[in-house]
């Protein structure tokens, strides 16, 4: 309340100002909040794309080394020297001696030189008739191990990968490797042509380290980094540098629930996405600090608001040079209606172009010239005001006086047994009375139709009983208001216009009934009827106030007046409507809104 009046109370410069600097102010800034957002929105996506497209690349980069092992393995395991070897059966430890030293070794070097990644490679054979060495290893002595049933089931088409387990040592293992910590990954392939895996046959077995698994994602940058996470929730590498609470968010599972984007880990924010690696059954996570984007929004932030400001600056300059430019006109004017309140009807405002401000100061020089006409015949209209107030009481007297003469000879005619008489002054006083009260402007359909039986009792002295008046009202339309003196000017028409003095009886009829909250009053009579031409003019007067009234068949003026009325009242929807054929009679309905009594403001 107290901006409102204190705007109210301001000069009209700073009313324009401020209206200038809130008309660019809001624009401003809601263009200023959409480039904000929609930077932040482009910074977000970016990043997210980015993120996207990292673990999208970190995925193929490790499927391609999978995919790496697995060619190697199926190579060495079409291999025929070492099919051969496998399926050999030596005689005796110099047979057995020389077809390692002839065959396997020269297979070992070029097994070697295929080996990507430093992986490593060990057969499990179920021929015994052949040397075990630190690459070769009977099915006996692993047999019971349970990675080694899972292993059996591998395919040349379909390799088993055992995702993560401890670095394993065998009997001729190399003392230097014996005891080696640190877990590593497997795949298992089986050899082709050397039999079933467990009796003859031999599984190909290639193991890599586990960081030389995941050596291709390079080292980590503080918070920024992957884990490799297998499916049951175990970390299984990672380049992060991670505190407690990192570890327990990856390591606890819920990692999984959270959508990729931006999600909350302890007191920092990061992006997160995820690829799954079925075949190694565990999930690449890559992790990314958002402090390094939030940065770039914020400097986004703070080019919108020095945007702003810059704008608002240059909007405040501008609103004072246009205030300067529009308020001097007013200014004038201001002078001019403060000289004419102080008396001085001899001065007009400048008008310099055709604006809206000239335009106004024209308007108020033609009211100072009208003010100065209007004082010249202010003496004139006084008398004429006093002439008015003057008959308007003696109008207010004459009725009263009509009353008590109307009054004093139905009392004379009573004295003289003259019935007939004393009840016409009698009809005739009731209508005076009715016709000129002011008390009422809306009066009950009841009161209007006793109005008008009286009125046909004394029109029947001068017919001699030739009028006969036929009312039908419904119960329930009896107190519904209506604006007084409606029906009576329709009556008085039939019997003024509608009567022929060679007709016997004239017969009016008067219905009221209400259906859908309308109401309609229809008055009928049997005369003489309208011509179609003069019906045709009349109906066009009623609805066009500058069309000339009709010549023929008197004026129409009472017709005139009740549609106005009921128009002026109601709207349009409501009004006379007028049904005629000459020589047969006339009908006028009138179409009102039903108000019970009571419901109207009766004055």
């Amino acid at each position: 309340m107290k901006v409102k009046q204190y705007y109210k109370t301001m000069s009209y410069r700073w009313k324009i100002m401020v209206s200038y600097f809130m008309l660019i102010l809001v624009p401003l800034l809601l263009v200023s909040v959409y480039i904000y957002q929609n930077s932040v929105h482009a910074i977000q996506q970016q990043s997210q794309t980015l993120f996207r497209d990292d673990i999208s690349r970190k995925r193929s980069q490790l499927e391609q080394r999978l995919n790496e092992y697995e060619n190697t393995g199926r190579q060495i395991a079409a291999n025929t020297m070492l099919t051969n070897f496998f399926n050999s059966n030596p005689d005796s430890d110099i047979e057995r001696f020389t077809d390692y030293a002839l065959r396997i070794s020269q297979v070992m070097d070029w097994i070697k030189n295929l080996e990507p990644a430093n992986a490593s490679v060990r057969f499990f054979t179920g021929n015994t008739r052949i040397f075990e060495t630190e690459m070769v290893h009977y099915v006996a002595d692993v047999r019971q191990q349970p990675w080694f049933a899972q292993a059996q089931t591998a395919g040349y088409a379909q390799p088993v990968w055992e995702p993560l387990h401890d670095v394993r040592s065998f009997q001729y293992t190399p003392s230097s490797q014996r005891g080696k910590t640190g877990q590593e990954i497997s795949m298992f392939i089986p050899m082709v042509g050397t039999g079933s895996v467990g009796e003859e046959g031999t599984l190909v077995e290639i193991h890599v380290h586990i960081q030389d698994m995941f050596n291709i994602f390079g080292n980590g940058e503080g918070e920024s980094g992957f884990l490799v996470i297998s499916d049951a929730d175990e970390i299984v590498q990672t380049n992060l540098e991670m505190d407690a609470a990192m570890r327990d968010y990856f390591a606890g599972g819920s990692w999984r629930d959270d959508a990729t984007g931006i999600i909350q880990i302890g007191s920092g924010s990061y992006y997160l996405a995820h690829a799954d690696i079925n075949r190694l059954h565990s999930t690449i996570v890559t992790v990314y600090p958002a402090q390094e984007a939030l940065s770039k929004m914020n400097r986004a932030g703070f080019l919108s608001i020095g945007a702003t400001l810059a704008g608002l600056a240059l909007m405040a300059l501008l609103s004072l040079a246009l205030s300067k430019t529009l308020v001097r006109k007013i200014d004038g004017l201001l002078d001019v209606m403060r000289s004419v309140q102080q008396g001085n009807m001899d001065v007009e405002a400048k008008v310099e172009g055709g604006d809206e401000i000239d335009e106004l100061a024209a308007d108020f020089n033609r009211m100072i010239r009208h003010i100065r006409e209007l004082i010249d015949t202010v003496y004139k209209f006084s008398i004429l005001q006093k002439d008015a107030l003057f008959q308007s009481l003696q109008n207010q007297i004459n009725p009263h006086f009509l009353y008590n003469t109307i009054e004093t000879i139905r009392m004379m005619a009573e004295t003289k047994k003259e019935r007939e008489i004393s009840d016409a002054m009698e009809a005739f006083g009731g209508m005076m009375r009715y016709n000129m009260s002011s008390q009422h402007e809306f009066v009950p359909i009841r009161a209007e139709m006793e109005q008008i039986s009286a009125y046909c009792s004394l029109n029947n002295l001068m017919l001699n009983d030739k009028l006969e008046l036929i009312v039908h009202m419904d119960k329930h339309v009896e107190n519904a208001c209506i604006p007084k003196l409606l029906i009576q000017p329709l009556v008085e028409n039939s019997i003024t216009h509608g009567f022929d003095q060679l007709q016997s009886r004239l017969r009016i009829w008067v219905d009221a009934k209400v259906n859908d909250a309308i109401i309609d009053i229809c008055v009928r009579d049997n005369g003489v009827g309208i011509a179609q031409d003069y019906l045709q003019g009349l109906t066009y007067w009623l609805e066009h106030d500058d069309a000339p009234p009709p010549k023929v068949q008197g004026n129409g003026i009472g017709l005139k007046n009740v549609h106005q009325r009921i128009r002026l009242k109601y709207g349009k929807d409501f009004g006379m409507t007028i049904i005629s054929v000459l020589g047969e009679g006339t009908t006028v309905h009138l179409k009102l809104p039903y108000i019970k009594r009571g419901m109207e403001d009766i004055r």
